[in-house]
Parts: structure tokens; sequence; C-alpha cells
């Protein structure tokens, strides 16, 4: 899997130009604030419908311009298809592939990218939304079906908090209707948190190995699912397990959630915890040790899609390495050298090592304007 090409009019700094890309390393450099994340976001946005910057599509169009337009020729398992994004003011985002129409949510036609960035830190540090969201999407990668699931679990979860808010304004009533909807809530949110400890269970086994060659550390590694509604440090319940766990605690909290007039239970307030030697890395990792974790964790997330897929995913590298130390860094870079395309940005090509920068093809990027790539 790899991106060909790119054309570019009016998305962010950028006004119009085409690229041609190695299959293998693209090398994207130049000084702080002149463009390099912009053209990695339209190379993410072009192949998946979406930045992974920012929710507000409106502010990636130039900002003296109404409209944006991205195309592009990707490969998918040998076939090339060419990509097209739109976006105007006006109106909403629009998604083409061979010249077909299609939705942002379809990914059968996704150009599967994976984004190393300084932002991943919040992975570890931050709240439990970040961390389900990581899984959600390794499993929109690795899961067929996974992305129809949980959009339908998001309707009725908004449908079923609805409800309750109106129960809760008629003084704690229940309506009827309620019970309907909790059907669909337990199938659709057991079979999420089942998918989850599925994906769990193979991810820490790789991440606790690529932690190990990182650090040079022999440290035991452990990835502990943090459920709403069990407590049970166990990540191997089957899905018949959560359904009955799951529906059992939820009749017991209904005049709970009737009181505070929502869902407050299920997989959207779920949670994993990253334990290294025996400590919680968002609690009590150290800056340096949270940092690694985040690597070792896109790391493991590549070679788990490649593994799953039979794939290679696009990778796209934000200033990554700037923060490493020189043997982390090789580490990092010789880890997916050679395995399927990358997209790299730096503000110092002397930080990279001869032999990664002669297979490198080389852009200069300053104020908006790009320098097509040299070896």
């Amino acid at each position: 899997m790899w991106l060909r090409n790119i054309q570019i009019s009016n998305f962010r700094n950028f006004s119009h130009f085409e690229l041609e890309f190695s299959s293998t390393l693209n090398l994207f450099e130049g000084g702080n604030a002149q463009g390099k994340t912009n053209l990695l976001e339209a190379i993410y946005c072009l192949g998946r419908g979406t930045s992974f910057r920012t929710s507000t599509d409106q502010i990636m169009i130039k900002w003296n311009r109404d409209t944006l337009y991205l195309s592009g020729e990707g490969e998918i398992e040998g076939n090339f298809h060419k990509y097209e994004f739109s976006l105007s003011r006006d109106s909403g985002k629009i998604r083409r592939v061979n010249s077909h129409r299609v939705s942002i949510g379809n990914t059968s036609y996704w150009l599967w990218m994976i984004v190393f960035s300084a932002r991943d830190i919040r992975i570890i540090q931050a709240g439990p939304g970040y961390r389900r969201n990581f899984l959600d999407e390794l499993l929109f990668f690795t899961s067929p079906g996974f992305s129809h699931i949980r959009f339908s679990f998001n309707k009725v979860l908004s449908q079923r908090n609805a409800l309750l808010g109106l129960a809760g304004e008629k003084g704690g009533i229940e309506d009827k209707n309620i019970e309907v909807w909790d059907s669909q809530f337990l199938e659709l949110g057991s079979r999420i948190i089942y998918l989850r400890l599925m994906i769990l269970r193979k991810l820490e086994s790789i991440f606790c190995d690529i932690y190990r060659e990182l650090t040079g550390l022999n440290r035991s590694c452990q990835f502990i699912y943090s459920c709403s509604f069990f407590k049970e440090k166990n990540n191997n319940y089957s899905i018949e397990d959560i359904k009955e766990i799951f529906s059992s605690q939820l009749k017991k909290i209904r005049s709970k959630e009737l009181k505070y007039r929502v869902s407050l239970i299920g997989p959207h307030r779920d949670d994993f915890k990253i334990i290294v030697s025996g400590i919680d890395q968002r609690i009590f990792g150290s800056q340096g040790e949270q940092k690694i974790a985040s690597i070792a964790l896109r790391l493991a997330e590549v070679a788990l899609v490649r593994e799953i897929k039979k794939e290679q995913p696009i990778v796209l590298l934000d200033d990554v390495t700037s923060d490493l130390d020189p043997p982390r860094e090789r580490f990092l870079l010789e880890a997916l050298k050679g395995k399927g395309q990358i997209f790299l940005t730096t503000v110092d090509l002397s930080r990279f090592y001869p032999e990664f920068l002669s297979d490198s093809l080389i852009f200069h990027i300053e104020n908006g304007k790009v320098t097509h790539g040299k070896r």
C-alpha cells in the first residue's frame, strides 16, 4: 500500500502544487511553521477523508479561499485507485474513489495510515477517551465491520441518553422505550468490549518485545482493560460473559441512571492501563518513560496491522525523532525502514545517518512552497 502522488489546492498555507513520491522513504525538511505538518495532514486527508489534527474541517481551507481540493493515486493490493477529497466553506466534504462518491466512514478504500507525533504522549498521559480512541482506531484497521458497530452503538447511546433525560424531567418515571434500546445497547456494547479485549491481548505481547528492545531493559509489560461494569483484572472474558455481567449491572444502576439522566456504564466509559514493571505509566511514569511507551505503542500498532492485514500501512512521522537520543532514534527508523511507505518531517537533516538519507526522497518546504524531491 502506498501513495504515488498528490495534487494540492488551497490546503492550509499551500496554494497549488503536485508531488510524486517514493514508495519507500519520503523526507520533508524545513524550518518551523513552514508547512511540513500541513503536508502530512493533506496526505492523511486524501487517504482517509479526515484530519488527524482537527475536527473543525473549515480551518483546513486556505484563509483567503472558499474551497480546497486534493487528489492522488494510491495503491492497494497491487491495484491503483484515484482518490479525491474536496471541501467547501458552503457545504460539507466530499470524498471520491475512482470518480465514485464514497462516504467518509467507508473503510474499504481507505489508504491505511498510522501517524506518529509528539501528541501521542497524550495516549499515555491524558484521559480515557484518548486510549479508547487508540484502540478503536486500531480496530478500524483490523476488524471488518467494527466501524459500523461503533457508529451504531453511538447512535443507540445518544437515543438512550435522550430517553433517560426525558425520564429525569418526569421525576424519574421510566420510559418503556428505554428497554427497547437497552437490548441494542447491550448487544453492541458487549461486542465493542469483546473486540477491544481481543486486540489488546494481541497488542500487549508485541508492545512488550518492542519496549524491551527500545529501552534495552528486560521489564515486564501488561495491558489491563478497565471496564465500567466489571472490576476484575481479566482480559479473557467471552462475549457471553460480558453480556451477562453488563445486563446484570445495568439493572442494578437503573435508578441511578434515571437520577443522573445519562448512561453510566458501557464501552464509552472504559479505559486501559499500561503497566511496566508493575508501574502504571499514566500515573507514575516519568515524562521520558511515557514518551518511550507512546513510541512503543505506535510501533506495536504498525506491526499488528501488518500481521493481521498482510499489508504495509503508510506511516507518517511528524518530527517524532527530535526528542529522542541517537540510539533510540536509530532503533525507530530501522524498525520502520524497508517495511512500507514512510513520510517523515524534520527541521534538521544532519540528525539522520547517511544510509538513511541516501535511501530517502527529500523535499524542502519553505513558506508553503515545496521544492521537488531529490535523493
